[in-house]
């Protein structure tokens, strides 16, 4: 009994020293998680100017306002009010983004905007969607082509395209008859015939000196030079 006691403490011992040796993985993208004191892996949103900007605790730098205004205008539609995605974005951190323990997953991020917070008249759900997955470093989930499938707002189907019972206007229509600009009718020529050749023979038949109208040398390209007219 005291063998096995003392065997317990052991590995209790043991136990309490790999866990305080184990180095866990920590996300550099999300590492508030809600706690006092730990700085957050993204800023909350905000929007200042030169004068309003502050770098104090809890005030809006003016690198944080410039890059969520960056994003901004970049994903949201033509028309957009700044200031109502900014209370999107800021909602989403209050009520998701800084209380989580976790990053947040884009299952939370469409529950966000389904709910009264997330609603806000004159933002574009899809548009705000996508600043929350870039500006909070959200993983998506499914494929890319699966993500671009869903996005499709029109998909042209093979029944509407080429339907069972379409007509071939090609292989039925009457095309209308071709009338040449020269109304002179020619067997050999458009610009019509040509008059009789009267010379039989060429000037220069290409032949060497011996008489051969072979090709000699390593290339075709290598004839006499009494061809070069014809060349």
């Amino acid at each position: 009994m005291k063998w096995a006691l003392l065997a317990l403490i052991v590995g209790l011992l043991l136990a309490a020293m790999v866990a305080q040796s184990t180095e866990y993985f920590t996300d550099p993208e999300f590492t508030s998680g809600g706690k006092a004191g730990v700085a957050s892996g993204v800023q909350r949103p905000c929007e200042c100017t030169g004068a309003t900007c502050s770098d104090a605790a809890g005030g809006c730098r003016q690198t944080t306002s410039i890059a969520w205004a960056s994003k901004i205008e970049s994903l949201a539609p033509i028309g957009y009010k700044s200031a109502d995605y900014l209370a999107v974005l800021q909602a989403f951190y209050d009520n998701v983004y800084s209380p989580a323990t976790t990053k947040p997953t884009e299952a939370q991020v469409d529950t966000f905007l389904a709910s009264s917070a997330g609603t806000v008249a004159g933002v574009d759900r899809a548009s705000v969607k996508a600043i929350i997955i870039d500006g909070f470093h959200i993983d998506r989930t499914g494929t890319a082509a699966g993500r671009e499938e869903k996005s499709q707002m029109f998909k042209p189907s093979d029944a509407n395209l080429a339907p069972d019972m379409g007509r071939d206007e090609l292989r039925t229509r009457t095309e209308g008859g071709y009338s040449g600009v020269n109304p002179t009718s020619s067997t050999r020529f458009s610009e019509g015939d040509y008059g009789p050749v009267k010379q039989s023979m060429p000037n220069k038949p290409g032949q060497w000196d011996d008489g051969s109208m072979m090709w000699k040398g390593p290339r075709p390209a290598s004839v006499c030079p009494c061809a070069e007219n014809i060349m």
